[in-house]
């Protein structure tokens, strides 16, 4: 960033800041506007690497890359959440805290994380499965323009050894106010993930876009081990187990090596022709002997 995008950054972070101070006098004393201008300039100051979804401030915003393996899930939260809702959900926190510092505000990020992670509910073959979420290393609890925005990395085991498994994603989060959310969905050269909600409806395909209403509050999709596809793969190259993004089609983008797929179009007439040459030299060798 050169000097001239630094200089034009930090005189948009002191206006906020300044609005922001206005806005708190007006809601809270003169005590708590301070504590809470404090906490918010520690949010502030930390929240380069977040990016808002960019509609209205009264709507919060919910990204999720979903990642399906043959022996786990992964997904990626991050939680956007208009600066006002913060404010009156941390004043309720801090009730009970005569002299607010930024510990306090850790503690209450750490809170939100935790209820992010239950409010993502996964449900496999029909049993709840409970996420094992990576821990916090880095800022979290961030401000981008008018929302503080929260990551969280989960997990979840999956059965390698059965063929075809439900999966069925319900984020409640938010679940009495407005949300708009931006789902992706990625898999592996081994996953089959075709069927999915996001595009089950012909001519629809809720991925890879964002959308207000409850048609992405809820993902299901069948998760189908291809180890056999693969390993065909790996005979011509090597199978592509990167993920990749996943559409309509259910399959990643590299399920097989580039020599696999160009050949697999030809491949029947190509073993026809061989079995041709073969016998037409069988034919050849029997009429001169």
């Amino acid at each position: 960033m050169d000097w001239t995008n630094w200089c034009t950054v930090v005189r948009g972070r002191v206006g906020f800041l300044r609005r922001l101070t206005v806005s708190l006098k007006r809601c809270f004393s003169g005590r708590w506007a301070g504590a809470f201008t404090l906490l918010m300039l520690v949010m502030v100051a930390l929240g380069d690497r977040a990016h808002a979804h960019p509609f209205e401030d009264e709507l919060a915003g919910h990204r999720l890359r979903l990642t399906v393996f043959p022996d786990s899930i992964e997904a990626e939260l991050l939680v956007e959440e208009p600066i006002p809702w913060v404010l009156r959900d941390l004043r309720a926190f801090l009730a009970g805290v005569a002299h607010p510092t930024a510990a306090d505000q850790e503690r209450y990020t750490l809170r939100r994380l935790a209820e992010f992670q239950t409010g993502l509910q996964l449900y496999v073959d029909g049993e709840r499965q409970l996420w094992e979420a990576a821990p916090v290393t880095g800022p979290n609890g961030v401000t981008e323009g008018r929302f503080v925005v929260y990551e969280l990395s989960l997990r979840a085991p999956l059965d390698p050894e059965q063929a075809e498994l439900p999966i069925h994603l319900l984020d409640l989060n938010h679940v009495d106010l407005k949300v708009v959310r931006y789902i992706e969905v990625w898999g592996t050269s081994e996953t089959d993930l075709r069927g999915c909600s996001l595009w089950s409806e012909p001519g629809k395909d809720w991925s890879g876009r964002w959308s207000v209403g409850a048609q992405t509050a809820e993902v299901r999709l069948m998760r189908r081990n291809r180890s056999g596809l693969s390993g065909i793969g790996q005979l011509w190259g090597s199978a592509d187990e990167t993920p990749q993004r996943v559409g309509p089609e259910g399959l990643a983008g590299g399920q097989l090596s580039s020599i696999w797929r160009v050949w697999w179009p030809v491949l029947p007439v190509s073993i026809a022709i061989a079995l041709l040459g073969t016998l037409l030299l069988r034919g050849i060798r029997s009429d001169h002997l």
